[in-house]
């Protein structure tokens, strides 16, 4: 476990991996592992993650669920059945879904 304000540090993969008993091509986090883990380590994880992800779109492709869902959006918008925000309109509505 790292302490707060100190900053944060990396585990390599090797080390992951020797880590925890369930593993997957050499990396896998348990998830006491993350939670063990401060904000700024998990968010560098998240980085890095997404760094490996996005390098690899040839063989992302979106399920057919989202082609059905942006056609019907679409449609609707096109009928005026959609209600648009400004900016300011939706951070008005976020900050008051918070209080």
């Amino acid at each position: 476990m790292s302490g707060r304000g100190r900053a944060p540090r990396l585990l390599s993969p090797r080390r992951l991996a020797l880590d925890s008993p369930n593993w997957y091509f050499g990396v896998m986090l348990e998830a006491s592992q993350i939670e063990n883990m401060s904000v700024a380590e998990r968010l560098q994880a998240i980085e890095q993650l997404w760094d490996a992800v996005c390098h690899e779109t040839r063989d992302l492709t979106s399920p057919i669920w989202h082609r059905e869902v942006l056609a019907d959006r679409k449609l609707r918008a096109e009928r005026g059945e959609s209600q648009f925000l400004t900016l300011a309109q939706l951070r008005a509505r976020v900050q008051g879904a918070q209080q």
